[in-house]
C-alpha cells in the first residue's frame, strides 16, 4: 500500500521509479530559461529596432543636409549668374574674375568656381592660370549641350 504513495526525497518527488522535480527546481529552471533565452532575445530585438531607427534618422539628416547644400549652391550660382551676365554683356571680364574669386574666398564650402562659355572655354576662374583653357570632361560637355539647348530655345521664343 505504500508503493502507490509518492516518496519525497531531498532531490525531488519520486513515484514508481520516476523522478519529478520539486517546485523550487522547476522555478529555478524556468528562471534560467527566462534569463538565458527571453532577455537576450528581447535585447537583440531592441538593439535591432534601435539601429534601424538610428539608420533612418541618419538618412533623414543626410538628406536634409544635401537639400540645404543644394539650395545654398543654387542660390550662389543664381546670384553669380545674374552678376556675370551684366559683366559679360559689358565685356568686363576682370570684374567677372573678381566676383568668382570672391565667391570662393567668402564661402569655405566652395572649393573652386568658374564660368565657361558654350564652347567649354573658361572665361573666369578662381585660379587665374586656368582662364582660357577648354574643358574636356563629360560634365562640361553635358553642360555645354544644355547651354546650347537653352540658348536656342530662347532664340526661337524671341523670334516668335
Amino acid at each position: 500500500m505504500d508503493k502507490d504513495k509518492p516518496q519525497v526525497s531531498e532531490k525531488g518527488l519520486q513515484r514508481k521509479g520516476r523522478w519529478r522535480p520539486t517546485i523550487f527546481l522547476y522555478l529555478v529552471f524556468m528562471n534560467f530559461i527566462l534569463l538565458c533565452l527571453l532577455f537576450p532575445t528581447l535585447a537583440l530585438y531592441y538593439f535591432n529596432h534601435e539601429s534601424r531607427f538610428q539608420q533612418s534618422h541618419m538618412e533623414r539628416m543626410i538628406s536634409q543636409m544635401r537639400t540645404s547644400l543644394e539650395q545654398h549652391s543654387s542660390s550662389i550660382a543664381h546670384n553669380l549668374a545674374l552678376s556675370a551676365g551684366q559683366a559679360i554683356a559689358g565685356f568686363n571680364f576682370s570684374f567677372l574674375n573678381i566676383m568668382v574669386e570672391d565667391v570662393v574666398k567668402n564661402d569655405k564650402q566652395i572649393v573652386y568656381c568658374y564660368v565657361m562659355d558654350r564652347q567649354r572655354k573658361i572665361l573666369a576662374h578662381n585660379d587665374t592660370s586656368k582662364i582660357g583653357t577648354i574643358l574636356e570632361d563629360q560634365t562640361s560637355v553635358q553642360i555645354a549641350k544644355m547651354q546650347e539647348q537653352v540658348f536656342m530655345a530662347k532664340l526661337i521664343d524671341e523670334n516668335l
